[in-house]
């Protein structure tokens, strides 16, 4: 499924749909090429399955917990969610079927991840 999005501009979607709705976030990243390769291999991540065993399940809780010592709320994990779909869309990924298989994929990394927030 990876193959059918085009990474880098869903990337810089992403980030401009999230710092647009909640712009209080910009300053949480330092590195923003680093964040965007961050996001893209979370993409990929998605594309591929999220059943990928314990050292995923490990690294997204570390990545949750991150996220609450940024202060990251509910409201900001909704508004992600908003971004990235708008990122698939500026990815190419414009099929319903593709995109709902990418959504599902997102809400089951948030999931994961909620486990510390």
């Amino acid at each position: 499924m990876s193959s059918d999005v085009d990474l880098k501009a869903a990337s810089e979607a992403f980030y401009k749909v999230l710092f647009e709705k909640a712009p209080e976030l910009e300053s949480k990243f330092q590195n923003l090429n680093f964040q965007r390769q961050m996001f893209e291999g979370a993409l990929k991540y998605i594309a591929i399955g999220t059943q990928q065993g314990d050292d995923v399940e490990t690294h997204l809780r570390a990545i949750g917990m991150r996220h609450r010592g940024q202060n990251i709320t509910k409201e900001h994990m909704a508004i992600g969610r908003e971004a990235f779909r708008e990122a698939l869309a500026a990815g190419g990924v414009n099929d319903p079927q593709a995109v709902q298989k990418y959504m599902d994929g997102y809400d089951a990394v948030q999931s994961k991840m909620k486990i510390s927030l």
